[in-house]
């Protein structure tokens, strides 16, 4: 925590144990919420509040990309002229501040040409996400060469009780649990996959969380729950880890919690406040499979082999057929985006996971197979009926939270 200027305190590991925590709900405050859902809110928490740095390209001083939060079509207009004059070598990508999952992958940049910021403007108006007041957008500093991971946690009195670390990116569902916490774990039966620069932006990410815990107890906050942050590391000679958004909430890369090593049940023991000793982490070391195996969902895997999987390619086909005859026939305004699409063939992070391990799924369990079921067939159906009897567009099916992506749905 010293290189974050926190105060080194410490957790009393027998204070999460005692019985007075079993009654605790393991659920933020609805205003801890709003902050930590906010990629903007959360930005200026950790820097007023915490007293975080910002970070300075020039000097590359600080742990958190500078934000502008921007509420109209003009703020836009007059950042993107901001940065033209000011001939600025950074980027700064605009992201919608609210769940947008039509937009999310865009990445669209500033400074651009001004006619090419309001045509972006325009389209994202006419999809019914335009910025404004009521619904604003926000620009952060745009890391270009660098390795998206994602973290979950669970804290109690803002003290880390569990925490895993995996690499992430948009729209894939692999999870294996990185980072090397401890020694006792002998190289040559770690997965070849761990490299080092995998590990040393795994322990930046840890870094990163332990000194954002620090600094909530040494300002008395005091927060008990489960939250998850992306982060984006960079790959140069210093290693740095820079969060790119917090949601407070639990995230599907706990499943690297299994249930063969006896994880599952030390995970519902930190939950209940009963657990005891150090910070859960995956137990790599005990789990036969943990080193040769990732983490997913059948179905994400099954549709993201779309290049090589010829009922796929007929799938899509099918479904395009329908989409014109919809249009034809006037029930449908325009053709449907491609739907059977998940993991793109050049996420280098979704591909490190099919090149060094098998995979695992999260469901399946041949004592108990009907939540693999219910997940993979019966759910679809029931979800999508319901999309095609209300008229609803709808651009993807996300199998691993059940839900049909309606366009301007939550």
């Amino acid at each position: 925590t010293d290189d974050y200027n926190t105060a080194p305190t410490k957790c009393n590991v027998s204070d999460s144990s005692n019985e007075a925590n079993l009654s605790r709900n393991m659920h933020f405050m609805p205003s801890v919420c709003d902050i930590m859902d906010d990629k903007h809110s959360f930005w200026e928490y950790c820097t007023d509040t915490l007293g975080f740095p910002s970070f300075n390209s020039k000097d590359s001083d600080g742990n958190m990309l500078p934000s502008h939060r921007l509420s109209s079509d003009a703020e836009v207009l007059a950042l993107n002229q901001t940065l033209r004059d000011a001939d600025a070598q950074d980027k700064y990508v605009l992201k919608n501040l609210g769940y947008d999952p039509l937009h999310r992958l865009d990445l669209f940049c500033l400074p651009a040409d001004q006619a090419t910021v309001k045509n972006y403007l325009e389209k994202i108006r006419e999809d019914g996400n335009g910025v404004s007041e009521q619904e604003p957008w926000q620009a952060q500093l745009f890391i270009e060469k660098g390795t998206e991971l994602s973290c979950f946690a669970v804290l109690r009195d803002s003290c880390l009780k569990l925490y895993t670390c995996a690499l992430s990116s948009a729209s894939q569902l692999r999870y294996v649990h990185t980072g090397r916490d401890s020694e006792d774990a002998p190289a040559d039966h770690r997965n070849a996959g761990h490299t080092p620069l995998i590990d040393e932006q795994a322990a930046a990410c840890r870094r990163w969380v332990d000194a954002f815990c620090a600094a909530l107890r040494a300002k008395g906050e005091r927060l008990d729950g489960q939250l998850c942050w992306d982060f984006m590391c960079t790959d140069g000679d210093a290693v740095r880890a820079f969060p790119l958004e917090c949601n407070p909430r639990i995230h599907s890369q706990c499943a690297v919690f299994g249930a063969a090593n006896g994880d599952q049940k030390r995970f519902g023991e930190v939950l209940v406040g009963s657990a005891r000793g150090e910070v859960l982490v995956p137990s790599m070391t005990t789990d036969a499979e943990a080193e040769t195996h990732f983490w997913g969902w059948w179905a994400n895997e099954f549709y993201s082999l779309q290049d090589t999987n010829h009922l796929l390619r007929m799938l899509e086909m099918v479904h395009s057929f329908l989409s014109s005859m919809f249009v034809l026939l006037g029930l449908s305004a325009k053709r449907a985006r491609p739907v059977f699409q998940y993991a793109k063939a050049c996420d280098e992070n979704a591909t490190w996971y099919t090149s060094n391990f098998s995979f695992r799924d999260s469901d399946f369990d041949a004592e108990d197979p009907l939540p693999f079921l219910g997940r993979n067939l019966m759910q679809p159906l029931v979800l999508l009926w319901g999309v095609l009897l209300s008229g609803n567009e709808w651009t993807k099916y996300d199998f691993c939270i059940g839900k049909v992506v309606e366009k301007n749905g939550d």
